[in-house]
């Protein structure tokens, strides 16, 4: 909450269209003599305690701001198959649908605002992953969709070879499994397996053993890919550990996150990640996920990247998203923003005018 009430210090400052819209989306770029703003946030209610934005919310102030959960004797506990949407990210998709469904990149004023939304998305996830300074976001349909692509892309980029060796931890999701499995399939490299700890020994349990990662190391490993939070059995792994084991062998380290992001604070720079991927609408979004990579990282395939030919590698994020992303639910993941900034003030007058500032 903190990141993204840094972010609406610096999102305020009235950009205009020419800084904000990115190469390669829409139609030629064409400069609009108004300012750009944040859209004001919608929040449904006035809080009970609320107190000029100095009291700490209740929960009843908090489960309001979910239709979803609100007038319905229901309770919603399958949380590992998404999160529901504050009235804010509903609002927000729904406007952009209504005012500025149109290309980006076009220059007039809906478009404008189109372009604004899907860029402002793109800040909003890296300040979720405290990416700034040392790397860049891509958004896609899902987790799954992301780490497929970003696996063909290493596998067409020429990176690795027959005999290289890919640590797959074997407490890993799907997602973050067989995408690299097929990877390794394609350019004749070797899968290994980071077994989880063997519970028919005394005192030993089915958690990722760092020990068992050091010892299936070596000077062949390109690649570890790991869960953060396994969604077996639950266990949050020391990222910094397996980075600085994988990186003193010269590997890269993907990440799923999709089990960690809903429940603590990401940081991809405290971490030192390769990549890492979460899932958007398990943290309060539209269905739409999030990737980031390290500058390094991403230019090992960045002539790998799946975007149409004449969108220029230097885009790397934009290169990755293979016909674009989602506009409206860039709108959405913009005001994830403004909700996390509501928690954050204990005020929705105070979110919201920190948003349009």
């Amino acid at each position: 909450a903190r990141r993204m009430a840094a972010l609406a210090a610096t999102s305020s400052g009235g950009a205009t269209s020419a800084t904000l819209l990115r190469s390669g989306r829409g139609s030629p770029q064409r400069t609009v003599a108004s300012p750009l703003r944040p859209q004001p946030a919608r929040f449904p209610t006035t809080m009970a305690s609320e107190d000029n934005g100095a009291t700490a919310l209740s929960r009843s102030d908090i489960a309001a701001q979910f239709p979803a959960i609100t007038g319905t004797e229901w309770a919603l506990l399958e949380n590992a198959g998404g999160s529901q949407a504050p009235e804010c990210v509903i609002d927000a998709v729904a406007r952009h649908m209504r005012t500025c469904y149109v290309q980006l990149g076009a220059g007039y004023e809906q478009s404008v605002q189109s372009t604004y939304n899907v860029d402002e998305a793109h800040r909003v996830v890296a300040a979720l992953f405290n990416a700034e300074g040392v790397g860049e976001v891509a958004m896609g349909a899902s987790s799954s969709a992301l780490l497929r692509e970003l696996a063909l892309a290493h596998a067409k980029s020429g990176v690795w070879t027959a005999g290289d060796q890919l640590v797959v931890a074997e407490s890993g999701h799907e997602a973050n499994v067989g995408c690299w499995v097929e990877a390794a399939r394609l350019c004749g490299a070797e899968i290994v397996w980071w077994k989880v700890g063997d519970a028919s020994k005394p005192g030993d349990c089915l958690t990722a053993s760092l020990e068992n990662l050091r010892a299936v190391l070596s000077e062949r490993t390109k690649l570890v890919a790991v869960p953060h939070v396994s969604n077996l059995v639950g266990e949050v792994v020391d990222l910094r550990a397996v980075t600085e084991m994988a990186h003193g062998v010269g590997a890269q380290v993907v990440v799923d996150g999709v089990a960690f992001a809903p429940h603590r604070a990401m940081d991809v720079r405290a971490w030192e990640v390769d990549w890492y991927v979460f899932s958007v609408y398990k943290v309060y979004g539209p269905h739409v996920a999030a990737l980031f990579g390290t500058s390094a990282a991403w230019a090992r395939v960045a002539a790998a990247l799946p975007n149409h030919f004449f969108v220029p590698e230097s885009d790397r994020a934009y290169k990755f998203e293979l016909g674009g992303v989602c506009h409206e639910a860039c709108a959405g993941v913009v005001a994830i923003g403004d909700y996390l900034r509501f928690l954050a003030t204990g005020s929705a007058a105070a979110a919201a005018a920190a948003a349009a500032a």
